[in-house]
């Protein structure tokens, strides 16, 4: 996945940190907030980096773990994107400080599914998120054809966040 986002952290001094779910998997579970903080101060030894400029970035069921992130626990994180992946919508909360999600799915996704994309999307909107759900026509579920393309665009709103 980091190599999708190569071009563009290249392009923009971006610093990437890219986790692995434990045997390819992510729970609710799996990384605590706490963890991505020492994650991050361990990075910031290595870098500098800005703690006001953080945000989130999941595919397929790691971008199911960011969007809970964002909607149940407190980070320095600003926003997430994710890409064919979401958490169900019942599981969203009304958070503290609401903060922006922007979900890209293919509408040729066979495991994440439109109708349930805008299930999500207005779950979270009604708990106070600012949500923006693209559709990619014809877009399947692989990420590796149009990755450098969405990594490119989260980016650009990320960027105006």
């Amino acid at each position: 996945m980091v190599f999708m986002w190569r071009d563009t952290a290249d392009q923009h001094g971006l610093f990437l940190i890219a986790l692995d779910g434990k045997d390819q998997n992510w729970s609710a579970e799996a990384i605590s907030p706490s963890i991505l903080h020492d994650i991050l101060s361990q990075a910031g030894e290595v870098s500098l980096i800005d703690r006001e400029h953080i945000f989130l970035f999941g595919h397929s069921n790691g971008a199911r773990y960011v969007q809970n992130l964002l909607n149940r626990a407190k980070g320095p994180w600003r926003t997430t994107a994710v890409h064919a992946g979401f958490a169900v919508a019942d599981s969203a909360i009304i958070p503290e400080h609401p903060k922006p999600l922007r979900l890209y799915l293919g509408t040729r996704d066979h495991i994440f599914l439109t109708d349930s994309a805008r299930s999500v999307a207005y779950a979270l909107a009604a708990n106070g998120h600012p949500v923006e759900l693209l559709l990619i026509p014809n877009h399947t579920h692989w990420f590796y054809d149009a990755g450098p393309k969405i990594a490119e665009d989260a980016w650009t709103w990320f960027a105006r966040q």
